[in-house]
């Protein structure tokens, strides 16, 4: 995100997906940022109008998914938003060489199961907290030692989702 809610990649999707220009929603996030701020300020006191504060970029990201819950009222293209969020992110880390290029590898290629991609969400887990995103992050069931880090997905996980299934994983930051 960027202060002015007009460069991001964020913003640019909003804008895409939306059929809105950005500087058109900018200026919604910002009055419903506004009109929030004050119940905010009572329990996650900001120091600075700054996304670089945690607080304020907390609630700057709030304000955008309650605007964008109005502007794009259905759910799949709400859900392709988030999606092109991350993907055009991940594009990004990419492009920058933020990650090592072998954690990358099977997201690129497409190829590989689920348990292949483990070192790729690590590796994006261990930039966030390399830059300050978060101070630690666990992937996995704290409660469950032996499926967490590297181990949270196994080839019975892959099989489910070849089989049409879901596989839900736990990530706290």
């Amino acid at each position: 995100l960027d202060d002015q809610l007009e460069s991001c990649i964020v913003m640019q999707e909003f804008s895409r997906i939306s059929n809105t220009p950005v500087t058109e929603l900018g200026e919604e996030i910002k009055i419903f940022r506004n009109k929030a701020a004050r119940a905010f300020q009572v329990s996650h006191p900001y120091v600075q109008e700054s996304v670089r504060d945690e607080y304020f970029f907390d609630l700057t990201c709030y304000s955008i998914w309650r605007v964008a819950s109005v502007r794009i009222q259905d759910f799949s293209k709400r859900d392709l938003f988030v999606r092109n969020v991350g993907r055009k992110l991940l594009d990004e880390v990419i492009r920058l060489g933020l990650i090592p290029s072998k954690n990358i590898n099977t997201l690129q290629s497409g190829s590989g199961g689920l348990t292949d991609t483990l070192p790729a969400v690590i590796g994006i887990l261990e930039l966030f907290k390399s830059s300050g995103f978060c101070t630690k992050f666990q992937l996995g069931d704290k409660n469950d030692e032996f499926r967490t880090g590297m181990l949270a997905f196994d080839e019975l996980d892959d099989e489910e989702l070849r089989g049409g299934g879901s596989i839900d994983c736990l990530v706290s930051v």
